[in-house]
C-alpha cells in the first residue's frame, strides 16, 4: 500500500488479490491476469476528488517558487517578500489613514506582515503546509464564489498583506491584475518601490533617518539626496555643519540649523549638481544617483588640489573626471590639458 499524492488517496495493488479470488471461485477471467499494478482510488476525506486540478496547480507554483529562486540568485533580483515590521523599524512611518475599499495592482503586492517567509516575491508558496488552504482558495476562485476583500497596509507604491497571503498567491497564479483591498496607508519620509530589495530598505531607512534629523525634506521639498551606498550620509551632515559654522562667522551671528540646511542646499549642493547635470556626468555611472556624484565630484575635487598643491575649481574638477571615465564633451579634453600645462608651468616658475 502507498499514498499517491498525486491524486490524494490510497493506492492498492490488486494483482495478487484477484488471482488469489481466482483459483478460490474458480473465477477463469482473473486466472490469466496480466501482471500490471490496479489501482482504486479511496477519497481523501479533506480534499474532494474532484481537486486533482488544484492540487496540480499547487505543486505546479510550489515547483515554480524553486525556479524562482534559483534565477534570483542567478540575475540579482529580489526573490523575497519585504517585511512590514522592517518597513516599521527602518523608515519609521509616521501616520496612518485608512483609504478604504478599492482594487490593487497584484505586481505592487510585494510584502506581508506577518508571513513575508513563506513565499516569494512573486507570491508563489515555499511550504507544503499551505496545500490545503492553497487548494481551498483555488476552488473558490475557479467557481467564481465570493470571497472577501484582502486587507493592506500601502507604504509609497508597495501593498504590504495584513490578511488574505493565500487569495493572492491563488490570484497571482490565475493571471489576475488586480485584486479588491482593504487599504490603510502608511506615511513615511521616503517612499517604497514594488522594484525595492531589502538591501534598498536598508538604504532607504538611512535616508529616512538623514531626514529626520535635519528635515531638508520640510525645508526643501522635492530635494533628494538618495544615495546607493551606505554609511555615506555623514559627509552631507558634515558639510551643513561646516555650512553653518561659516555662516556664523561671515554673518557674525547665530544661524538657525534650518536656515543653515537650506542655504547650505541652495549654495553648496545646487550648483554642484548643475555642473553634473550640465556635463551629462550621470551617463559615465551607471547605476548611480546625483547625489552619489555630487560626493564622488566633492573627494575628486579635493584629490586633485592635494596633488597639484592648489585649489581646483569646480569645472576643472569636473572635466577631469569626465575624462576619467571617458565622457567626451567638445571642452573637456582642450580645458583639462591647458589647466594641467598651466599648472606645471607656474610651478617651475
Amino acid at each position: 500500500m502507498a499514498y499517491n499524492q498525486e491524486h490524494g488517496g490510497v493506492v492498492y495493488s490488486l494483482t495478487r488479490m484477484l488471482r488469489v479470488i481466482s483459483l478460490c471461485s474458480g473465477a477463469d477471467q482473473f486466472r490469466n491476469l496480466e501482471p500490471t499494478r490496479l489501482v482504486v482510488m479511496v477519497r481523501n476525506p479533506l480534499i474532494p476528488t474532484n481537486e486533482n486540478s488544484t492540487l496540480k496547480a499547487f505543486r505546479r507554483a510550489r515547483w515554480q517558487a524553486k525556479v524562482e529562486q534559483v534565477r534570483a540568485r542567478l540575475t540579482g533580483q529580489a526573490a523575497d517578500l519585504l517585511c512590514y515590521w522592517d518597513v516599521q523599524d527602518l523608515l519609521m512611518p509616521k501616520a496612518s489613514h485608512k483609504i478604504g475599499y478599492r482594487d490593487v495592482p497584484l505586481a505592487s503586492i510585494v510584502g506581508s506582515v506577518e508571513r513575508c517567509g513563506d513565499y516569494t516575491r512573486g507570491f508563489l508558496p515555499l511550504k507544503d503546509s499551505d496545500e490545503y488552504r492553497w487548494v481551498r482558495v483555488k476552488e473558490a476562485l475557479s467557481q467564481a464564489k465570493p470571497l472577501p476583500p484582502i486587507q493592506v497596509y500601502q507604504v509609497g507604491e508597495v501593498y504590504f498583506v495584513a490578511d488574505g497571503n493565500h487569495r493572492v498567491s491563488v490570484a497571482r497564479q490565475q493571471g489576475m491584475a488586480h485584486i479588491e483591498a482593504h487599504v490603510v496607508q502608511i506615511q513615511t519620509k521616503v517612499p517604497l518601490s514594488p522594484l525595492d530589495r531589502t538591501a534598498e530598505l536598508v538604504l532607504k531607512g538611512e535616508y529616512a533617518r538623514f531626514l529626520e534629523r535635519n528635515r531638508l525634506d520640510e525645508i526643501r521639498p522635492g530635494a533628494d539626496l538618495r544615495l546607493t551606498v551606505r554609511g555615506r550620509y555623514g559627509a552631507f551632515e558634515r558639510q551643513m555643519e561646516a555650512h553653518r559654522a561659516f555662516l556664523a562667522l561671515d554673518q557674525g551671528r547665530e544661524i538657525p540649523e534650518e536656515e543653515a540646511v537650506g542655504d547650505w542646499y541652495d549654495r553648496v549642493y545646487l550648483p554642484v549638481v548643475e555642473v553634473i547635470r550640465q556635463r551629462d556626468l550621470l551617463q559615465g555611472f551607471s547605476g548611480w544617483t546625483e547625489a552619489d556624484l555630487y560626493l564622488a565630484l566633492c573627494d575628486h575635487r579635493i584629490a586633485l588640489a592635494e596633488a597639484v598643491g592648489q585649489e581646483i575649481g569646480l569645472e576643472l574638477a569636473a572635466a577631469d573626471l569626465a575624462r576619467q571615465v571617458g565622457i567626451k564633451t567638445p571642452s573637456t579634453k582642450a580645458r583639462v590639458g591647458q589647466w594641467f600645462r598651466r599648472t606645471l608651468t607656474s610651478h617651475k616658475a
